[in-house]
């Protein structure tokens, strides 16, 4: 499978969103769970960096279970329920601990369990959950919550802060122009462009992210707008939620891991190692927030070795 498609499986549909063939993806890939999480933790031992993460994987998780529901309801079929039953198995047989499979499975659970309310709410959820992502960041930054270091506030950080609430302006400004109209785009002609602005940006995943993402989120954005479809903005989540992350590796003054993994010389590794990382990615999540080392070893099912699990 080349590079461009399996980038395109990964990427496309939501970075961190999960579809029936990403396990396939793992086996095809030979992705070890050990390889994604030394990976992952070298990028996420900053304390407010992994909380906010752990803020964006909500905001995620919301919308990958609202987007399969919106499709499960034009086809008939269980998307959802499909999703959430994969991603179990994933996690189950990864290399995680047994506390952060729980709680992973969890997440999951939760965000499968509210995606039918979310998809009611869809502006009203990203705008509540974007504002308490903002909210933790301010109170690890002023020491209310303590850490150390405490995140730093960038010049680049507020003005995509900025941008980001000037884009929700705009969009509720167009949204209330547009909803008093009757006119509406065709889904699917719509799905199809944004698909492919979408597909795109997705083949320089570790370059220019932040105007990368805006650009992704504002497409999708006018796209629901368009055909007063709840999906894109699910689907927007996900790039919502890889937003949160870049600020919180511009805080933390860490490199991300998809940006780290561009400087893998070999391109089979390098597609590896993506596809652990963003199939693996709420275990990576729970494990260094329970804080496992990367010294500790973590096997699993696509991996070499076995380890004994952390209860």
């Amino acid at each position: 499978m080349t590079s461009r498609l399996t980038r395109g499986l990964l990427f496309v549909p939501g970075h961190f969103f999960f579809y029936p063939w990403k396990p396939a993806l793992l086996l095809l890939h030979s992705c070890e769970y050990s390889s994604a999480f030394r990976n992952f933790a070298a990028q996420h031992d900053d304390r407010a960096n992994i909380a906010m993460h752990v803020a964006a994987l909500a905001l995620q998780l919301t919308g990958n279970f609202g987007l399969l529901d919106q499709l499960g309801a034009v086809t008939g079929l269980p998307w959802s329920a499909v999703s959430l039953a994969g991603w179990t198995m994933v996690v189950l047989w990864s290399g995680a601990w047994r506390s952060s499979k729980i709680l992973s499975i969890a997440a999951c659970g939760m965000g499968w369990y509210g995606a039918g309310w979310a998809a009611l709410h869809p502006v009203r959820i990203e705008i509540a959950m974007v504002s308490l992502f903002f909210t933790l960041m301010a109170l690890l930054s002023t020491r209310v919550i303590p850490t150390s270091p405490p995140p730093r506030v960038t010049t680049e950080a507020v003005t995509y802060g900025l941008m980001l609430y000037a884009m929700y302006a705009a969009d509720a400004l167009l949204r209330g122009m547009l909803l008093a109209s009757s006119a509406q785009a065709s889904p699917f002609w719509v799905g199809v462009g944004a698909s492919i602005v979408v597909a795109l940006c997705s083949q320089i995943p570790g370059q220019f992210w932040w105007p990368r993402t805006v650009l992704v989120m504002a497409v999708l954005r006018a796209a629901a707008l368009l055909t007063h479809q709840p999906g894109f903005l699910m689907w927007g989540l996900g790039f919502t939620g890889q937003l949160l992350q870049g600020f919180a590796h511009e805080v933390a003054a860490q490199t991300s891991t998809i940006q780290k993994l561009e400087l893998v010389q070999t391109e089979s590794d390098r597609i590896s190692y993506e596809c652990a990382h963003v199939i693996f990615f709420p275990c990576l999540v729970f494990d260094v927030l329970l804080g496992r080392s990367p010294a500790i070893n973590a096997g699993g099912m696509w991996s070499k070795t076995q380890e004994t699990n952390h209860s």
